[in-house]
């Protein structure tokens, strides 16, 4: 099982250590409810996931803990997270992700300074990017945990292939 492991540029954000063990707490939640084949994606980098997809590997639980927010590339990344699951697969996944209002827009604003300087995105609409690979979101939260902006707001939820892809 996965723990939760600092990106390697992300220093100059300080994260209060309740606020860590928060998410690690989270994340093995998710862990303990992956069932059958799981993949983690801590353990593969966005450019591996095509040549997975393509060589036919499915699994049935992904496990995504903050990877969708540092894909170079989110949408691609999480359409093959898409292309990885099984028919009745289901995607956990635990990202932080966008807020509303004048908080949204300065994040939008400060969005790519933060990725240069992180290697992280905590602009992204997680959900919208999930659902625009084609998966149906089931099971959503939005978390705040007790970290200096702007890693506050997250996404905690379960998304699946949908039911008219089972049947087919």
């Amino acid at each position: 099982m996965a723990t939760l492991r600092p990106a390697g540029r992300s220093a100059g954000f300080p994260t209060p250590r309740r606020a860590l063990v928060e998410l690690d707490q989270r994340a093995r939640r998710m862990f303990a409810r992956a069932e059958g084949r799981v993949l983690d994606l801590g353990d593969y980098s966005s450019f591996s996931l095509p040549e997975l997809a393509e060589s036919g590997e499915r699994y049935d639980t992904i496990v995504s803990v903050m990877q969708i927010s540092i894909a170079p590339d989110a949408r691609s990344f999480c359409s093959n997270i898409a292309r990885l699951l099984t028919a009745d697969g289901r995607l956990l996944f635990l990202e932080p992700t966008a807020v509303v209002g004048v908080a949204g827009k300065v994040q939008r604003a400060f969005g790519p300074w933060v990725r240069r300087t992180s290697g992280r995105r905590f602009d992204y609409d997680i959900p919208a990017l999930i659902r625009s690979a084609g998966l149906s979101i089931g099971d959503c939260e939005r978390v705040s945990v007790a970290a200096l902006w702007p890693y506050r707001s997250f996404v905690e939820g379960a998304a699946h292939t949908p039911y008219s892809r089972t049947a087919a």
